[in-house]
């Protein structure tokens, strides 16, 4: 299960138990850097990537959650790219 902190501007990865509803093991995928905009919203593409919307950033980014490496970031037309916009 995927998490993103906006405040914290990270993605967070955690276990969870489907028998009991409940969640483990939290682990940081992935920190944005300051001064790139703010984690907004989320998609799984069919690779298992994450796709991340940056809000006040103009970017929505690929990441790769098993490694924590930055795929793909794609320029957005609009400065506040969101979630839906993907």
């Amino acid at each position: 299960m995927y998490y993103i902190d906006s405040p914290k501007r990270s993605v967070e990865a955690y276990r969870y138990d489907l028998e009991n509803g409940t969640i483990s093991d939290p682990r940081t995928v992935f920190i944005l850097p300051e001064g790139n905009g703010v984690p907004d919203g989320m998609t799984i593409d069919e690779n298992d990537h994450l796709w991340v919307a940056l809000f006040g950033g103009g970017k929505v980014l690929c990441i790769d959650p098993e490694s924590a490496v930055l795929l793909r970031d794609i320029l957005q037309k609009q400065l506040d790219a969101l979630s839906r916009d993907y």
